[in-house]
C-alpha cells in the first residue's frame, strides 16, 4: 500500500492522510518514506514529498513516538491550552483527572448556565456566535451540527505534539 502511495502521491499531492494510529501508522510511514526516496531521491532533498496528516486520535497516541518517517506529520487535536485550563479546574474540585466525555458535560452546562442569565434561548445564542468549551471554541448550527475550532500540530523527531497553529474560531474565514 505504501508503495502505491508513494507512486500516486509523489509527483502531484501536497498532502497525504494517513487513517490509521500506532503501529500500522509507523510501519505505513517507514515504508512510505523509503518507497518515496526510492522512487525519486532527488525530491526528498528537496523536502519535496507530500506532508503526512494523521487524525486527531495521534495528540494521544504515544506509539507514535520516535518515528522518524511521521515527524514533521501534521494533525489536528483540542486546543490544548483550553484543555489543560479544564482539566486543572476539574482536578482542583474532584481530584482525579476528568473523563472525556465530562468536557460535553462541562460545554453543555455552561451554555445552559449563559442562556439562563441572559435570558436568550440557546438556539438565539449560538445562531451567531461561538462559545469557548472544554477544548476550544465551539459553535452550534440551527441544523444541530457542532461546529470545533480545533489547534493544528506536528509531530516532533520524538514524537511530541508541537503547536503550529492554534484552534480557530468556527465562525471565522474556513468554516
Amino acid at each position: 500500500m505504501a508503495a502505491g502511495a508513494a507512486r500516486a502521491a509523489a509527483p502531484q499531492a501536497d498532502a497525504l492522510l494517513l487513517g490509521e494510529g500506532g503501529n500500522r501508522a509507523r510501519r505505513f510511514a517507514a515504508a512510505y518514506l523509503g518507497e518515496t526516496a526510492s522512487a525519486d531521491p532527488a525530491a526528498m532533498e528537496g523536502g519535496a514529498r507530500p506532508r503526512l496528516l494523521g487524525t486527531a486520535l495521534w495528540l494521544t497516541d504515544t506509539s507514535l513516538r520516535g518515528e522518524p518517517a511521521l515527524a514533521g506529520a501534521w494533525f489536528p487535536g483540542p486546543d490544548a491550552n483550553a484543555r489543560a485550563r479544564f482539566e486543572g479546574r476539574y482536578r482542583d474540585l474532584f481530584q482525579q483527572p476528568p473523563p472525556r466525555i465530562a468536557a460535553a458535560a462541562y460545554d453543555a452546562a455552561a451554555l445552559a448556565a449563559r442562556a439562563l442569565r441572559s435570558g436568550t434561548p440557546i438556539d438565539v445564542l449560538t445562531a451567531q456566535q461561538s462559545f469557548y468549551g472544554a477544548d476550544g471554541p465551539v459553535r452550534l448550527l440551527p441544523n444541530g451540527q457542532t461546529l470545533r475550532g480545533l489547534a493544528i500540530y506536528a509531530l516532533s523527531p520524538t514524537g511530541d505534539a508541537l503547536p503550529v497553529e492554534p484552534a480557530s474560531d468556527p465562525v471565522g474565514p474556513g468554516f
